[in-house]
């Protein structure tokens, strides 16, 4: 199967064109998505609620992103419904003293994952002088992406470390580049692209905050 043929891949070079990590892009639709459908299909479904009351709902960030997506789709009464429900069998814990188990990854960051899985394996099958492979010059894929396919077996390790190191080498260049304006010889130098190179920075180590877009209105 070629790189053009799998899964995700036509999904991979239209992130590729947006700012900011693909693979981050990648899994926080995917949640949101899951999230949306959530809302919409499953707030009432047994099985899925029964998993919610043991895990006290979702992580924090999809928890938040609940509330954005409920919001985008005026689907209040579905998180009302849910966090009724969720309030009560914490009330009987807390009465009860039972000590706080540990969260599990929530549903919605398994949802996530799997998509993060199936871009980090796009990536690292695409070939040299291909058009995936000139997108890629430019991708900044975050470290915390780079760490979860570096896990994946029989990945190719070296293809990722390589996308993800020139991205760093870029944005470290760029850094420089801002540092040296702030000398009083330069200060009236005009600043290009690398004006919002320390946001990128942070952006890179931690992963890319996509979420403001995720779940606009059809």
């Amino acid at each position: 199967m070629s790189v053009e043929q799998m899964v995700g891949y036509p999904a991979l070079v239209a992130d590729l064109e947006e700012p900011g990590c693909p693979v981050c892009r990648a899994a926080v639709r995917a949640a949101a998505k899951y999230l949306e459908a959530f809302l919409w299909e499953n707030v009432n479904d047994f099985g899925v609620r029964d998993v919610l009351r043991k895990d006290h709902g979702f992580c924090r960030e999809h928890s938040l992103a609940l509330l954005q997506v409920a919001a985008a789709r005026s689907e209040a009464l579905g998180v009302a419904i849910l966090y009724e429900d969720l309030l009560e069998r914490i009330e009987r814990e807390v009465e009860r003293a039972k000590p706080t188990q540990g969260r599990r990854a929530c549903r919605a960051c398994e949802v996530a994952d799997d998509v993060a899985i199936n871009q980090l394996k796009v990536i690292a099958a695409s070939e040299s002088d291909t058009d995936l492979d000139r997108l890629l010059e430019g991708a900044a894929l975050c470290l915390p992406h780079l760490e979860r396919g570096l896990q994946i077996p029989r990945i190719d390790r070296r293809r990722l470390v390589g996308v993800w190191t020139r991205a760093s080498s870029a944005i470290r260049t760029e850094l420089q580049t801002l540092i040296d304006h702030a000398d009083y010889r330069r200060i009236r130098e005009p600043v290009g692209g690398e004006r919002d190179a320390w946001v990128r920075a942070v952006h890179l180590v931690v992963g890319s905050p996509v979420y403001g877009g995720g779940s606009k209105p059809s």
